[in-house]
């Protein structure tokens, strides 16, 4: 019988998947938990796992590092330590605490010898979990892939309500493969499933941390928040290192009235284009902090200095339109200082972030950017584009991955001189239709946070595994889907 290592955070779908697992009885499964406001006694009272952490009780305060230690660790494993630390938004995007060197490296070499430890105690065939966005699951994706145990991460795609499971956050497994396969359909239906199917359509519905709740909804969540939180042991853990009441108070009364400032500057500076007649190269901002652009790009994670960058390498004759992401909203937007040094190129446009991006696409010359979707829908419009990190659609001769910034101004001209091969958007088309299933995750997303969190903002931590059966019995045919895709690719390792 084959092992499973699930991490099982407040997200739950994985515990969920666990206990569908477990009914079939067909493999032997383990767990991590990671939920740090949660009472344990949920967690005690399952029978799903033969063996069970909690990752918190692992991770102490005032650790003292041992560096040779962390540089066998790293000879051993070959990880790059300083790359996972530095994008952690816990650590370096934090008002409540200012961690030291010292703090960082204590908590990473506990990360590393817990999971050293329980790798070798249960020496898993898979490891399922959701898509990183943390270091501490960046830390055991990459052991776990050092140590030659398959991981299990349920993917959005670029394309809306279809989903992967994939071993990679930035491309499909045997996506080379699936370069070679033949075409059943034509370049016209290529274009109309991906157009119908456009990914922002699903993530309007994305709950975005309560921010869109009645101010009454907000009101409540916060004062459930301030009695739950400080109520426990809370702050013991790194994520909330420092926190207080007074701290809390000011921060939010503060995010306030950063976001309605910066919200404001950037509605009287930036544009909605119309009547375009002007040559432009389209720039689409990424949301930050976010695992795509923090993380899978993280050599890139300055798009102001990218931006800087790219208006220096381009033709004299065009402008480069810099587009704000909508979803910023939901990060207080960017500094107000970002947007001027955006201002300030005079070659660059700072356009709206209610600007419709598709018709942008459609009327640009050449599409940049960093790890977005904006490439592939470039190719719909038979617009050719650049990229500078791992993208599932790079294989497309339309694409041009930038590994030398130096030669950005050469890659530019020759990008605005290609043409969009219909035969490989075809390709792409039926890559989508063999490698990814049906599944509505928004939809499964925001049922778990009304059920089980205080309106986006915490994790209720009074749950009932008899809550936990209730909601799985409501929705098992859509776990029972889960579980059966979660199998499928399992098989597929096996095999392979």
């Amino acid at each position: 019988m084959q092992k499973l290592l699930f991490w099982v955070d407040s997200n739950l779908i994985q515990l969920f998947i666990a206990k569908i697992m477990k009914e079939q009885n067909q493999f032997e499964l383990h767990a991590i938990f990671d939920h740090d406001s949660l009472d344990k006694t949920l967690y005690n009272q399952d029978t799903i796992f033969k063996n069970k952490w909690f990752f918190w009780d692992y991770v102490k305060k005032d650790y003292k590092p041992d560096l040779k230690y962390l540089k066998k660790f790293e000879e051993k494993y070959k990880i790059d330590l300083w790359r996972i630390i530095i994008p952690e938004r816990v650590f370096f995007n934090n008002y409540y605490h200012k961690f030291s060197k010292t703090e960082i490296l204590g908590i990473i070499e506990q990360e590393c010898k817990f999971f050293e430890k329980l790798l070798d105690q249960v020496n898993p065939d898979f490891l399922i979990m959701r898509m990183y966005d943390l270091h501490r699951l960046v830390l055991l994706k990459d052991m776990c892939i050092a140590r030659g145990i398959n991981v299990l991460m349920i993917q959005n795609t670029r394309v809306a309500k279809r989903v992967i499971i994939s071993s990679s956050g930035t491309k499909f497994d045997n996506i080379e493969g699936n370069v070679n396969i033949s075409s059943n359909t034509n370049f016209k239906q290529s274009v109309e499933f991906f157009k119908n199917n456009n990914k922002s359509l699903q993530f309007k519905k994305v709950k975005g941390g309560g921010i869109d709740s009645s101010l009454l909804i907000k009101i409540k969540s916060i004062i459930i928040f301030f009695l739950d939180v400080f109520d426990k042991n809370y702050t013991k853990s790194y994520d909330h290192y420092g926190m207080s009441l007074g701290k809390i108070l000011i921060f939010r009364i503060k995010k306030i009235f950063q976001s309605k400032f910066r919200k404001r500057f950037l509605d009287s500076h930036s544009f909605i284009p119309q009547n375009i007649t002007e040559k432009f190269i389209y720039f689409p901002l990424h949301v930050q902090p976010e695992r795509t652009i923090d993380v899978d790009a993280d050599f890139y994670q300055d798009q102001i200095s990218l931006v800087e960058k790219i208006a220096k390498s381009m033709p004299i004759e065009y402008l480069l339109y810099v587009k704000e992401n909508p979803n910023m909203r939901f990060r207080n937007w960017r500094k107000i200082e970002e947007y001027k040094r955006i201002l300030n190129l005079p070659n660059v446009r700072l356009v709206h972030y209610l600007a419709n991006p598709l018709d942008l696409i459609s009327k640009s010359s050449l599409v940049i950017t960093i790890a977005g979707s904006a490439g592939q829908e470039a190719a719909l419009y038979e617009k050719p584009s650049i990229v500078f990190s791992d993208v599932n659609y790079e294989w497309l001769s339309s694409v041009t991955k930038i590994k030398n910034l130096e030669k950005l101004p050469e890659e530019i001209k020759k990008s605005l001189n290609t043409n969009v091969e219909k035969q490989e958007l075809e390709k792409l088309y039926e890559f989508y239709k063999l490698n990814t299933f049906e599944f509505d995750s928004t939809d499964l997303d925001n049922k778990i946070l009304d059920r089980f969190h205080n309106e986006g903002y915490l994790p209720k931590d009074n749950i009932l595994v008899k809550e936990l059966d209730l909601f799985l019995e409501e929705n098992r045919q859509i776990f029972v889907q889960l579980t059966e895709e979660y199998v499928k690719k399992i098989i597929w390792w096996n095999k392979k």
